[in-house]
């Protein structure tokens, strides 16, 4: 068991109990941030959003989020091109069969926002910020990043480097966000995995888009994958591999709840001010 996972099941057995709080605890608040840029067609599009659906309706992912820590998660999606777009869903609680059901069928009716350039940056931001807004607690928070190119807002189309997305990501994880993870779709010639393409998308996640514990990167041929690839991934980051942050031998339990009291704490005052 990870530290977060421990201290993240004390601390919604600690709300649970007082009954004093005014956000909802949860295993995992998880934002799924969609590029909407030209690049990504209206056939895509559709292909992205009934794979966001059909990873909900999933049995497995659907079992992962009930064995979770407080048996729910907390998700949200979001979009950016240019730039951040804002919500294409509500934060939405799942914690049944019939809500995740429920919420599948939100995600097949999602209507797009967005069409311009790729600005990361901007939708990392964006998605980052909303943390703070929303009525839940946990502490895990994770950005699940889904596109199919670089930044080429803030740096050059063919840039590997690019120093605006590495700042937002740091900034994000600096603050509410505790981890940011990628899914890039393969858009040959020019971003991919398969080492023809003029930037390559798991080398770029990894110099400039993912971070924290357990963070991770991974690539799908194209959108007719991608519902293969987002299933796999959500069960990932909902049931994250174990030892991911490994519990020091001997850590006192009291001294873990003080350690979750205070996460929470901390979280719950960021989101009131």
């Amino acid at each position: 068991m990870t530290i977060k996972a421990f201290i993240g099941g004390l601390s919604a057995a600690f709300v649970l109990s007082t009954g004093s709080a005014q956000s909802a605890p949860v295993s995992l608040e998880l934002m799924l941030l969609t590029d909407t840029s030209g690049s990504v067609s209206s056939t895509d599009y559709n292909l992205i959003r009934n794979g966001y659906a059909a990873a909900f309706e999933d049995n497995e992912v659907q079992q992962k989020i009930l064995n979770s820590s407080t048996g729910s998660i907390a998700v949200a999606v979001s979009f950016f091109d240019s730039f951040y777009r804002g919500l294409g869903t509500a934060w939405t609680l799942i914690d049944s069969v019939a809500s995740a059901n429920a919420y599948a069928q939100t995600l097949r009716n999602m209507n797009r926002l967005g069409s311009g350039s790729t600005g990361l940056a901007a939708g990392i931001t964006g998605a980052a910020a909303s943390f703070a807004a929303n009525d839940f607690e946990s502490t895990r928070q994770v950005i699940d990043v889904t596109g199919d190119g670089n930044e080429n807002v803030q740096c050059g189309q063919n840039e590997t480097d690019c120093a605006a997305v590495q700042n937002a990501r740091d900034a994000a994880l600096a603050g509410e966000t505790d981890v940011i993870n990628a899914l890039f779709v393969n858009d040959p010639p020019f971003f991919g995995d398969t080492g023809s393409e003029n930037v390559d998308s798991i080398l770029y996640g990894e110099t400039n888009v993912i971070g924290g514990p357990g963070s991770f990167v991974v690539a799908a041929s194209g959108f007719d994958d991608f519902e293969r690839a987002i299933r796999a991934k959500i069960i990932r980051e909902v049931a994250p591999p174990p030892n991911t942050v490994p519990v020091p031998a001997g850590l006192p339990l009291i001294l873990t709840g003080v350690l979750g009291f205070a996460a929470l704490k901390r979280r719950r005052s960021n989101k009131a001010a």
